[in-house]
């Protein structure tokens, strides 16, 4: 007998996505560089297609697309359709802006919080149901990255503090964020690592797992960014 409860929406769960607005010279500057900042931003929006995409199947009770710049809410009702509630990011670090919006949906009937970025479209489709089971037993669950940082964190429970202090955009963002959750007493869940797509080397090493997948025989690829990248030649 199957498990009718994995298409059933989980009430009292929240997803946000955060993305940027996709518009030349304002995301991906390092990738901008080797690939031109047209290319890259059309990159990034296909990223952000596949990651909505992604969590289609999350069966959250709300999904939310968190934007910046804030003035963006009309860019992003475009690219996502309905289902989608917007929320802007605001001003201030990454810290700054993950605090409130957890602080936002806490004061919501939502018991399960997960963060997502929206810079790993290759990321295994069940992450997200993974890290929201991890929530009905742990405080915190993080999915780190491979540059040091995360792509994903969620909360069972309000805790701001873990987000304070951090040195944002270093490699020492997750070495930082589990000391802090441990001085707290919280229990943690870690997902397993992923990749970022920043630079020209995770670039190619996308574009590269992407061609090994689809020769394997796997039909669920990441088909925004898979269209983009036939044909562009990588360095």
């Amino acid at each position: 007998m199957s498990d009718t409860r994995q298409n059933q929406p989980l009430l009292d769960t929240a997803l946000i996505v955060l993305a940027r607005e996709p518009a030349p010279g304002r995301v991906k500057s390092r990738l901008a560089r080797d690939v031109s900042e047209d290319r890259a931003a059309a990159l990034y929006r296909a990223f952000i297609l596949d990651t909505l995409e992604l969590c289609e199947g999350a069966a959250a009770g709300s999904r939310w697309i968190a934007h910046t710049p804030d003035e963006a809410g009309g860019i992003f009702a475009a690219l996502s359709g309905p289902g989608w509630g917007l929320i802007p990011q605001g001003d201030g670090d990454l810290g700054d802006r993950l605090r409130r919006l957890f602080d936002q949906l806490f004061q919501h009937p939502y018991r399960r919080i997960i963060a997502l970025g929206s810079d790993a479209p290759t990321l295994p489709s069940g992450i997200v149901k993974d890290a929201f089971r991890a929530l009905e037993e742990k405080d915190v669950v993080v999915g780190p990255s491979l540059d040091g940082g995360y792509y994903l964190i969620g909360l069972s429970r309000p805790a701001p503090a873990l987000l304070e202090g951090i040195s944002w955009g270093t490699d020492a963002v997750l070495s930082q964020t589990v000391d802090r959750i441990e001085r707290a007493g919280l229990s943690l869940a870690m997902l397993p690592p992923w990749y970022d797509v920043d630079t020209i080397i995770e670039l190619n090493l996308l574009k590269a797992q992407l061609e090994g997948l689809r020769l394997s025989g796997e039909t669920q690829l990441p088909r925004h960014t898979y269209a983009l990248l036939q044909g562009m030649e990588m360095i």
